[in-house]
């Protein structure tokens, strides 16, 4: 393996398993995948956005039918208990899609640590419907803004005690498209040294 096992205590490094590929009507991304108890999820790795949210499979399924998230490349999020849609707020996307969220808090395992009390957002409703254009679950990478409660990178690195010590992530993959998300630094056996940075211009180039 490329990789070495990082250390993931608190406020260091935190590794997830990702893989580059397509998945479903989705096109070509790097997916990182979420282990739930009985099930996984993959999500969309977005380092545009600061969104971190999963397709509620209740809704899902009320749209689509019964059994509809067997057939979801990426798979759905369900609710362990009761599951209600209170005060959504809407998100937009360059190609106008519409996607509807609400809060919702819940324990998630990010590579061999579990975090408690983690907020991120379900998908309630969609224009185009889910029948149109299938829904993807967003694992947002973007610099954290104020009014965006879901931040994955912002709740780890501000944690009472720190769960990742800064809001640095690293991708890495091998030859078979498999690799590892680090978030709250790098790993620097998995590459060769110096690192060359690329200033951006602007803000808008962050992607």
């Amino acid at each position: 393996s490329a990789f070495r096992l990082l250390p993931t205590i608190m406020g260091q490094v935190l590794d997830l398993d990702i893989r580059y590929g397509s998945l479903g009507g989705h096109g070509i991304g790097v997916f990182c995948i979420f282990d739930f108890p009985g099930y996984k999820v993959s999500a969309l790795v977005d380092t545009g956005s600061t969104n971190f949210y999963f397709v509620w499979k209740e809704w899902y399924e009320h749209e689509v039918g019964v059994g509809a998230c067997d057939d979801l490349a990426a798979g759905c999020y369900s609710c362990p208990g009761i599951c209600a849609p209170d005060d959504p707020y809407i998100t937009c996307f360059n190609d106008e899609l519409i996607v509807e969220l609400f809060k919702h808090e819940d324990s998630i395992k990010l590579g061999s640590v579990q975090i408690p009390k983690l907020s991120f957002g379900l998908i309630c409703k969609q224009d185009p419907s889910p029948s149109d254009e299938e829904p993807i679950s967003i694992l947002g990478l973007a610099p954290f803004i104020d009014d965006d409660f879901n931040s994955l990178l912002h709740q780890l690195a501000n944690a009472r005690p720190k769960h990742i010590s800064s809001m640095t992530f690293a991708i890495y993959l091998r030859n078979d498209y498999f690799g590892k998300l680090l978030l709250g630094g790098g790993d620097p056996n998995v590459y060769k040294q110096p690192l060359r940075y690329v200033s951006f211009t602007s803000q808008e180039e962050y992607t």
